[in-house]
């Protein structure tokens, strides 16, 4: 089968996103993809799936995928035409253009379409790009599989926080009084039960292969960490964390960026690093952070307009509840297995990924051929 040369805007057409501030959104079904992926989900969309988008300033270089309708944000470009192409061969094909070394705007990372349209690709008949396509498809599939393993157990532990913590059936705490709290149970601040570690890692100093957390590898609404980089990846200082370190990315609190760190490294210094000041807090301290309640405080209290940002000089000051250590003993004892599952999960993640990685630019630039391809035979 033979491949062709052509412009990528011969191929598709890439259009800028809607704009769609915080203020204007309302709970719902449609994803809002912005330059870092789903950032939230509103009532309406403005574009119908299968969609593939990218950053158009901001976060650059990464490309998604959504099957259904969505919101592509002004921060991305979608494609608004596939010509005729396949779209998740698209969304492949974009991957390997290396679109983050298209930047058009100097100190804040950003491309012109019309840049982009001028890239020149090598693309495969129809036939070809859906083999192609369902050849790494089938590793996302498997990604996909472990990723929701990962949300349900996620959503168990967070059910059993919310039970014993919020709901007040703990096993073993008794109240008193209408109103009173269990014995031993006290009203205390965040920083009663977790402290914010700024240890400094000095990039002169950094292993390049160490891994690295930037704002956009923390997942949105998930505890865990899907993505991340190198130390190779990044030219300033950054925070080091450790595993069992909680990972809070405080510009733009709204975003639900909340992380427990499976993996040692180095992150952004606009995340902050909290760690309980008890091993046995650690899930009571996660859920805390994690919860609705604590982003719309952190919301609250962030300073600045075009990018506010949480501290944690106001954010340890967040009124809570504190268990007594028995109760806090038992909880993680229960949480601790579920924790050290996710991690295997991400682990094996993170393997499919590297070797999904490892095939597509073959696949994409016809190096290597599906076994089911008729050019093969």
């Amino acid at each position: 089968m033979k491949w062709e040369k052509k412009l990528l805007g011969d191929v598709i057409n890439l259009q800028r996103g809607y704009d769609l501030t915080h203020a204007e959104r309302t709970t719902g079904d449609f994803p809002v993809i912005s330059s870092s992926g789903i950032t939230d989900f509103h009532s309406e969309y403005k574009e119908t799936g299968p969609g593939v988008v990218t950053g158009r300033y901001g976060t650059l270089g990464q490309v998604y995928y959504v099957e259904g309708n969505y919101w592509p944000h002004n921060t991305t470009l979608f494609v608004e035409n596939f010509k005729g192409n396949h779209p998740h061969f698209i969304y492949y094909l974009l991957q390997t253009l290396g679109l983050d070394n298209n930047n058009d705007a100097g100190a804040v990372p950003g491309v012109n379409r019309q840049s982009l349209h001028a890239i020149r690709v090598s693309l495969p008949p129809l036939p070809l790009q859906r083999q192609i396509a369902a050849v790494l498809g089938r590793y996302d599939a498997l990604l996909a599989n472990y990723q929701q393993q990962v949300a349900t157990l996620e959503a168990l532990a967070q059910e059993l926080y919310r039970e014993w913590f919020v709901r007040g059936r703990c096993p073993g705490a008794v109240a008193g009084a209408l109103g009173e709290l269990p014995a031993g149970w006290e009203v205390k601040t965040l920083d009663a039960v977790a402290c914010d570690l700024r240890r400094i890692a000095k990039i002169e100093k950094l292993d390049p292969e160490t891994f690295y957390v930037g704002l956009e590898h923390l997942t949105v609404k998930s505890i865990s960490i899907k993505e991340h980089g190198t130390a190779d990846d990044i030219n300033s200082d950054k925070l080091e964390f450790e595993v069992g370190d909680i990972l809070f990315g405080k510009i733009r609190a709204y975003l639900h960026k909340v992380c427990l760190a499976h993996f040692a490294g180095v992150c952004s210094t606009d995340a902050i690093v909290i760690k309980p000041r008890k091993a046995a807090a650690l899930g009571f301290v996660l859920f805390t952070v994690f919860s609705e309640h604590f982003i719309e405080f952190a919301d609250l209290i962030s300073n600045g307009t075009k990018m506010p940002r949480s501290e944690w000089s106001v954010l340890k000051t967040y009124p809570i509840i504190v268990p007594t250590d028995a109760a806090l003993e038992t909880f993680d004892a229960l949480v601790r297995p579920i924790f050290s599952k996710i991690a295997n999960l991400q682990k094996q993640c993170d393997y499919i990924r590297a070797t999904r990685d490892a095939l597509l630019p073959r696949l994409l630039s016809g190096q290597l051929l599906p076994v089911s391809s008729p050019a093969t035979a």
